[in-house]
Parts: C-alpha cells; sequence; structure tokens
C-alpha cells in the first residue's frame, strides 16, 4: 500500500506499555473512523494505535519470531486529522504522541495521552474532551517554526522522533526532525539525495513545559471504571497520600486496602471506586508540601450508537447508564428517557433533544 495516503500503511510510532508485556504501533496512516462504520473521505478522521497484546512473548530471545503479533481493540484518537508520528512513554503510564499530516505536510501537533483506554476504544476515539482518558494538546512555544518549505515547494512540518525526560514538574522533550525534503543548498536537491552524507541535516529543538499546566485537578471518570491511577504533582523523598471524603476540607490520610495502593508512592491508584465519590478530592504530602488538589468526577457523554433509548447503555460513551453522581454531557442526537432515574447535572446541547416519556422523570440533582 502507498503510505502517504489516507487510506495508506504507515507505522512509525512504538512504545511499550508500564507493565512491558503490550507495545503500542502507532500508525500515520490509515486515517479510519469509528469501527463498525464504512470509510469514506469525511469520517476518516481518527488516528489509530494497535496494542500488540502478546508482545512480551513473541520473541524467542534471539530476535525471531516464535508467534503471530495478537492485536487488542484498536485505540482512536482525535489529532484534528492528523496521524502518530512518533509515540513515548513518559512517566508512569503517560504517553507523548508527536502528530503530523499522512502526506507529510501540515503544521505538527503534540498531545499528552493518560493512558486510560476507554471501554470500546474502536467506537469511542480519545478526544480532548474525553470524560474518562485525558488527551491534552500541549502548547509548546515555538512548535510551530518547524513548518519549512520543501524543495516542491510544500509547506511541511517534519518532527518525527522525540527523546522525552521529566525532571520534577518540568517535561524536556526534543523533537527531531529529518527535514528530508528540504533544500538547504539552493540547488533544486532535497536534503535526502545529497550525494555527499555529511551535507544532509536534520533539526533537534528542545522544549520545556511544566506538568502543572498539563495534569489537570480534576479527574474525570466513568461509572464503572476498575481503576484510575493520580500522580503527585511535586517529587520527593517521602509520599502520604490524603483525602478529603466530606466535602468540606477534612482530610485524612489513606492506607493501602481494597481502594487504594501506592499510598506511599507518587502514584496513587484508585480501584472500584463508587460513583458516589463524586466530588472528592485528594493530594499527596511530599516532604512536607501540599502538592496539587485533585477532585474526582463521574460523566458520560450521550453517543446515540445503538438506538434513541436513555436506558441502553452501549448508548453511552462507557457502556454504562448514568445515576444520581453522574454528570451527563449530550452534545448531538435525540434521546428518549422511558424510565424514571436521577442524575447529578445536564448539559445539553443546541444541537440535541432530551425527551421523557409521559409517566416517567427525570431528576436532576445539581
Amino acid at each position: 500500500m502507498i503510505p502517504k495516503l489516507i487510506d495508506g500503511f504507515n507505522v512509525e510510532g512504538l512504545s511499550i506499555t508500564q507493565g512491558g508485556d503490550t507495545a503500542y504501533i502507532g500508525f500515520r496512516a490509515p486515517c479510519v473512523p469509528v469501527k463498525g462504520i464504512a470509510a469514506t473521505a469525511a469520517n476518516r478522521k481518527y488516528a489509530i494505535i494497535a496494542p500488540v497484546t502478546n508482545f512480551e512473548t513473541i520473541m524467542n530471545g534471539n530476535n525471531e519470531v516464535t508467534a503471530m503479533p495478537a492485536t487488542g481493540e484498536p485505540i482512536l484518537f482525535d489529532l484534528d486529522g492528523l496521524g502518530i508520528r512518533s509515540l513515548e512513554k513518559v512517566g508512569n503510564g503517560k504517553y507523548l504522541i508527536v502528530a503530523g499530516l499522512y502526506t507529510g505536510g501540515g503544521s505538527p501537533a503534540v498531545y499528552l495521552w493518560d493512558g486510560v483506554v476507554p471501554a470500546n476504544p474502536g467506537k469511542t476515539p480519545i478526544t480532548t474532551t474525553s470524560p474518562v482518558s485525558k488527551l491534552v494538546k500541549l502548547n509548546l512555544a515555538g512548535l510551530q517554526s518547524l513548518v519549512q518549505t520543501s524543495a516542491d515547494g510544500a509547506l511541511e512540518g517534519h518532527p518525527e522522533a522525540m527523546i522525552v525526560d521529566t525532571v520534577g514538574n518540568e517535561m524536556r522533550i526534543a523533537l527531531i526532525s529529518d527535514d528530508g525534503t528540504l533544500d538547504y543548498y539552493n540547488d533544486g536537491t532535497e536534503a535526502k539525495s545529497l550525494s555527499h552524507d555529511e551535507y544532509k541535516k536534520f533539526r533537534d529543538d528542545k522544549f520545556v513545559i511544566s506538568t502543572d499546566t498539563v495534569y489537570s485537578p480534576v479527574i474525570n471518570l466513568c461509572p464503572g471504571y476498575t481503576s484510575s491511577q493520580i500522580a503527585s504533582s511535586l517529587s520527593g523523598t517521602s509520599y502520604t497520600w490524603e483525602w478529603d471524603s466530606c466535602g468540606g476540607d477534612c482530610y485524612s490520610t489513606i492506607t493501602d486496602n481494597s481502594f487504594f495502593s501506592g499510598t506511599n508512592t507518587k502514584y496513587l491508584t484508585i480501584t472500584n471506586m463508587p460513583t458516589s465519590w463524586n466530588g472528592y478530592k485528594f493530594h499527596c504530602i511530599v516532604d512536607g508540601e501540599n502538592s496539587t488538589e485533585y477532585s474526582i468526577k463521574f460523566s458520560l457523554n450521550w453517543t446515540g450508537a445503538v438506538d434513541n433509548n436513555w436506558e441502553t447503555p452501549g448508548n453511552w460513551d462507557c457502556n454504562h447508564l448514568p445515576d444520581e453522581f453522574t454528570d451527563v454531557f449530550i452534545k448531538s442526537g435525540a434521546p428518549v428517557l422511558h424510565i424514571s432515574t436521577a442524575i447529578r447535572s445536564l448539559q445539553l446541547s443546541n444541537a440535541a433533544n432530551l425527551s421523557v416519556a409521559t409517566g416517567n422523570n427525570l431528576t436532576i440533582k445539581k
């Protein structure tokens, strides 16, 4: 297949997951629609990661493949129509994504993904407004200066690799651009076609960003989500996690139990939390200082993927029905409620319409 087409085949990103047993393969092309929808020019807008779930056992130790790769559900990302040029794990389970147009042209972008995979990731693309997975488009000053004129006159953003280091609350990113199509010497020859290797060039541009500006203090989760991780905004030698479970600044120390693990480390893992924890706050005391305060929020987005019935779990982005502790977002569609239920809050856009069938009630708590 031709690599520089929207329906082509071009692998450019690879990273290993936190546990080391799965490899994430990022594609520059193709861009795809949501799973189960026939591809058209208009809906091919999502970048794709393919998880290779048997990565740890696929090699026999002699650099020989001894088994066929097993791939899990595709993970889709809304990167404004861009594909994945590079993928790098940073910190504990987070990933940086360098995004670029499948043709090679256009402006580059860099995203930070928290590594959380939603239910049905092939039908639930991760966006910058996802309620479960957090995707942040980084504002890197000077990034667009990497867009240069190629030998054919096209403006292209060339970053396609990176080196990342996190020191304290700083993330230090080196973006590497091959610049192979640039005419450096004004002789009509692309850099990659020069006869002398010593005349060929690439760029290494460095950016520094504070993690405090990209790790939001609000953690949006789906009802029924099994596990989530919070990272302290501070680094040190002593960590003590606390929570405010009464909503009135009544912090108390957390210890490892069926809900919590890592309570004396930089990373707190919370498992099987009930939706009644909506609004609970967490912070970490690091060498006597309080880290950023995080708030838990449970929310659901209406997708209407199955039908128009509110009470069909598959119509919600996490396959769960909202309850009295859940914030509900309906951006489009016309859901119909056939049961009496309660939710915490409701945001209904002008493009959506909500109907309540006769004899039923929707109670909004907030």
